[in-house]
């Protein structure tokens, strides 16, 4: 199968459309990346997975609201949320990164990606948002993911937990120009 987003494209994004790097071959796998002329073929793999990403997330948190997640403790339940909520700022703030201009560029007010807070409609029925708003609602979804209190401190190989997000909220605020969130993070 074709690697995605953290399988391989994610990582390939940082260095390939940096200056780490350069493609020299268009048969190569992060040539799409470096020449920004995407497919039909390789476009959707991160715009779509991703926000298949969300709305996984997103319904996860409408079952347990609609108390449909009958078999796990009050703990568990916080856990579940915690690390939703966590996973839908972080892909909100790739997607920012990959299809928004950096935020320093005009303060955040150019465009940045649809922000998908529930399970439907689908990203592609959803208008763009400004850097500034995607930003705004990925510090949101962080915070309010640590207030909760279901995140382990402890290493939890697999899960998101309190120092990841903690670290997360940090890079946010660094890529935002928040100097002193980001260290007080």
């Amino acid at each position: 199968s074709k690697p995605t987003y953290y399988g391989t494209s994610m990582w390939l994004y940082g260095d390939v459309r940096g200056e780490d790097m350069q493609s020299s071959l268009m048969s190569s796998l992060g040539a799409a990346f470096y020449s920004m002329k995407y497919t039909a073929n390789d476009a959707p793999s991160m715009w779509s997975i991703p926000y298949n990403v969300i709305l996984r997330a997103n319904r996860l948190l409408e079952a347990i609201d609609a108390k449909k997640v009958v078999d796990a403790t009050p703990d568990q339940l916080n856990a579940m949320r915690s690390e939703a909520i966590a996973i839908r700022g972080l892909v909100h703030f790739d997607l920012c990164r990959i299809y928004g201009a950096p935020y320093s560029v005009d303060n955040g007010a150019s465009y940045g990606v649809p922000i998908v807070l529930g399970p439907l409609p689908v990203a592609s029925q959803e208008t763009r948002k400004t850097v500034a708003q995607v930003y705004e609602q990925v510090i949101k979804d962080l915070e309010e993911s640590l207030e909760i209190g279901g995140l382990t401190k402890d290493k939890h190989y697999g899960y998101v937990n309190h120092w990841f997000v903690k670290g997360l909220l940090s890079k946010v605020h660094l890529y935002k120009g928040d100097n002193e969130k980001a260290l007080a993070y």
